[in-house]
């Protein structure tokens, strides 16, 4: 007899179905979360990587031949091109070129000037011998290209409670040519 009026008791029976829902619903609020916080990371990241490839792309490059990495920036009549590399990295991570007292970090996990090392530059050079592109690159032979890469540490709030691995890398890549010939 108790068996068979326990298998019609239902008082518990709403708090054992939210027992058994809680943990989805957890991992769908805390996942939507970390989602929202690292699209919005991207974001700021993809434009101040955008906004420090075309601040190089104004500083004069120099090309003797095309391929991947084989130019160099010039050191122009404010700042040297190793100056001119740090103002651009402190562009990428904290939205300004001040580096004797740098802005704000962007992002609270990726510091200027302790992960600079993050942000890449490279000057590419494009073969521009058979005089395809005119107008400011008419007569120019190899034109130089800025690439900017960031590598940026995203670092989840919630840790291990919604990824298996607490952190994973944003990759932002941006190019531009060279306009300060």
């Amino acid at each position: 007899m108790t068996i068979e009026r326990f298998r019609r008791a239902r008082q518990g029976n709403a708090g054992v179905e939210f027992a058994l829902i809680l943990p989805l619903l957890m991992v769908l609020l805390f996942g939507g979360i970390e989602i929202g916080r690292a699209m919005h990371d991207f974001h700021v990241v993809n434009e101040t990587v955008r906004d420090a490839a075309r601040y190089l792309s104004h500083v004069p490059a120099t090309c003797p031949a095309a391929g991947v990495g084989a130019g160099s920036l010039q050191d122009g009549p404010v700042y040297t091109a190793a100056q001119e590399i740090d103002r651009a990295k402190a562009l990428a991570m904290t939205g300004s070129v001040d580096t004797a007292s740098p802005a704000p970090d962007l992002l609270g996990y990726w510091h200027y000037p302790a992960d600079a090392g993050s942000v890449t530059i490279r000057i590419d050079c494009m073969d521009n011998a058979a005089a395809t592109l005119k107008g400011l690159y008419d007569g120019v032979t190899y034109i130089p290209h800025v690439v900017l890469t960031a590598d940026v540490p995203f670092t989840f709030l919630f840790g291990q409670m919604v990824a298996p691995s607490a952190s994973i890398t944003i990759t932002l890549s941006h190019n531009v040519a060279s306009v300060g010939l």
